[in-house]
């Protein structure tokens, strides 16, 4: 492979080729692509989010975070179905990103679980008819970052109009280049017919929805600060496609549990750690740090805990840090011990509605 290609690798493939390389020039070349590839995808990150945060208001970086991993995401992975109706689906989401801000947050509890249910279903079926494309995390964690950190005057609801549409069209074109002549034949009325609640993919992609929705419901009811940490502790849980995970070692739901609660606790304690040996006037290079950690993590483990950095330094101009770690930790444990809770309810209203219905049938 060239240059060009080794720089296209995930972390764990370049680790992987690392630890199976005998020779040690070639070995230590695979460590700098690994350094490089991560450097140069911070470094594009800070241009392209610290620019239209420049141009749309500090209110709108949510969106421009967002757009960035969708960005990345488009060139790789596609909907399944053809370029058209891809990206008409891509517009609606769009849309949503757009004008959910202004709903969800603002309505009653009841109402925005609702919106958050309605809305999470339609972006996690149209863009993830195949889980272990591993996608959904993408366009959800976009929904929850652009919705729950609103803009702040209507000069940036304006603002984030002209963002989100910028943001469409970059993907749109990305989207096209490299998957205008994949999945041709197939419509997305084709995937619509794989909509059952008998069929395993649909099954998932209702529990995903309705949980995260759940957990939302009971941050803002409660009206806890941050609350949209808890639809992320959610989401990494209920992601896990189970009958996949089955064929994967050490990817199930009780150890990502337990990865996520490691991730976040270790990730806060080190965040305020650094704060606080930082002089201040350096504070604002932990999240571009914790963005280049996480670029040679290879697992779901330490990426949580590099990701603290970047979310915390967000969360302490508005908190301050030692609140935002409390909030993290609080927000994110909460999150996954009402998500097993839900899912342990789940598996026992699916065992309980099987043994009815083998027993009506004898």
């Amino acid at each position: 492979m060239n240059f060009y290609q080794l720089l296209q690798l995930g972390p764990q493939q370049l680790k992987q080729q690392i630890l199976e390389e005998k020779d040690l020039h070639r070995r230590n070349y695979l460590r700098f692509i690994l350094f490089f590839r991560s450097f140069l995808i911070v470094c594009f990150a800070l241009i392209f989010v610290i620019g239209a945060t420049l141009l749309f208001g500090k209110g709108n970086s949510s969106v421009a975070v967002g757009f960035f991993c969708l960005l990345l995401q488009s060139r790789f992975v596609n909907y399944g179905y053809n370029i058209f109706s891809s990206i008409f689906n891509m517009f609606l989401i769009s849309v949503i990103v757009a004008f959910d801000s202004l709903l969800a947050p603002k309505a009653n509890p009841f109402l925005g679980f609702v919106l958050n249910f309605g809305f999470l279903l339609f972006i996690i079926f149209v863009t993830c008819d195949n889980p272990k494309m591993g996608n959904v995390a993408v366009y959800v964690d976009t929904y929850l970052f652009s919705t729950f950190l609103p803009p702040q005057n209507i000069r940036e609801v304006h603002l984030r109009f002209i963002e989100v549409a910028i943001g469409f069209v970059i993907c749109s074109i990305i989207f096209i280049v490299h998957h205008a002549n994949q999945n041709k034949d197939v419509k997305f009325r084709d995937v619509l017919k794989h909509f059952s609640l008998k069929n395993k993919v649909t099954q998932w992609q209702l529990r995903l929805a309705f949980g995260i929705s759940l957990v939302l419901f009971i941050g803002q009811f409660c009206k806890l600060p941050r609350y949209f940490w808890l639809g992320i502790s959610a989401l990494s849980i209920l992601s896990i496609y189970e009958p996949e995970s089955k064929k994967i070692r050490h990817v199930n739901i009780n150890n990502r549990v337990l990865e996520r609660i490691f991730g976040i606790v270790i990730g806060s304690l080190l965040f305020g750690v650094i704060y606080t040996i930082f002089p201040a006037k350096f504070n604002i290079l932990i999240g571009p740090l914790g963005g280049l950690f996480v670029g040679f993590s290879a697992t779901y483990r330490w990426s949580t805990v590099f990701n603290c950095l970047g979310a915390l330094m967000m969360a302490t101009s508005l908190y301050g840090a030692n609140a935002s770690i409390i909030l993290r930790i609080f927000n994110n444990i909460l999150g996954c011990i009402v998500t097993v809770i839900f899912m342990l309810v789940i598996k026992k209203l699916v065992a309980f509605y099987q043994k009815g219905h083998t027993n009506s049938k004898v």
